[in-house]
């Protein structure tokens, strides 16, 4: 639908030293003017976590083609849709292109965006207004620039555009892995900026195109490198979130985690340098997430790539 136009007006000196800030400081803007939803439902700023933090560190160095396979809920699509929306706010003639598995996963794309641009200051919202705004399109109106979401359900539909930022998420799920990475590759521009991420699916094009060298950097984000991934014992016998919060368990859930560890949990938390707090947290996420299943686990929140 078209946005109605909010009241553009001369921006004060104040107002314009805070907007160059936003404009050339990423992360000054994510915490000042972009909102959140975190996973209690609460609207807050969007302060970054560790992983985020290293992505942030791999852009600064000039890279345009990243590969990053993750755990899963690292705030990685955040991230990008953050930095994505960063520039084709301030940048004209950007074209950005977010290609989901499917359509819920592209509905809730599509929302971190809308939640971004709904929830600034009114007045940097007046001064960058929409053109229109649809539910798989927000186009600015003084820039030409737009982000736009899609499914990567039919790779044809990618020939004809040209874009400068391409977000492919949860790549290893794609139906058509290689035709719509190809497609996608053809569409982005020589210099055009590009992610690729997604959690681990078995065995795959993804994981033969994570294996080979290409132009990618890529990382990987192991389930231990989330500070929140913890669960703390207290003097008490209770247990606390990563923040100190006191968790409302059930019994099956607290004898579990009273439980000593065994050798395979020993050998585990050696091998990849973990803590007893990050080895509860993996226990309760075992048994209320996974099933009981330490091999849904292993690959829903790997800890290597290997």
């Amino acid at each position: 639908m078209r946005r109605k136009k909010k009241d553009r007006r001369p921006l004060t000196k104040a107002q314009q030293d805070y907007l160059n800030l936003c404009v050339t400081d990423f992360k000054f803007f994510c915490a000042n003017e972009l909102k959140i939803v975190t996973k209690k439902s609460q609207l807050t700023p969007f302060v970054w976590n560790r992983p985020q933090e290293e992505v942030w560190q791999l852009l600064q160095g000039g890279l345009v083609r990243l590969g990053i396979l993750k755990a899963r809920q690292m705030g990685m699509s955040t991230f990008i849709a953050a930095y994505f929306f960063w520039r084709t706010q301030f940048q004209h003639n950007t074209k950005c292109v977010v290609l989901a598995h499917e359509d819920e996963p592209a509905r809730m794309l599509f929302n971190i965006y809308r939640t971004y641009y709904e929830n600034q200051s009114e007045w940097i919202q007046a001064h960058y207004p929409l053109k229109h705004s649809t539910r798989i399109e927000l186009v600015f109106a003084n820039t030409g620039s737009y982000v736009r979401i899609a499914t990567a359900k039919n790779p044809d539909k990618l020939r004809s555009r040209t874009v400068q930022l391409l977000h492919c998420s949860e790549v290893a799920f794609w139906l058509y892995q290689k035709e719509v990475m190809t497609a996608a590759m053809q569409a982005l521009t020589d210099g055009g900026l590009c992610f690729i991420e997604t959690t681990a699916n078995s065995f795959n094009h993804f994981y033969e195109w994570w294996r080979e060298p290409n132009a990618y950097e890529k990382i990987f984000l192991p389930w231990h490198s989330l500070p929140s991934y913890q669960i703390k014992l207290k003097d008490d016998g209770g247990f606390t979130d990563a923040d100190g919060n006191l968790l409302q368990l059930d019994p099956i859930s607290i004898n579990k985690l009273s439980e000593p560890f065994d050798e395979v949990d020993v050998e585990y938390k050696a091998r990849h340098t973990l803590t007893d707090d990050q080895m509860r947290w993996r226990r309760w996420c075992i048994l209320n997430k996974c099933e009981n299943d330490g091999q849904v686990f292993k690959q829903e929140y790997p800890a290597s790539d290997i």
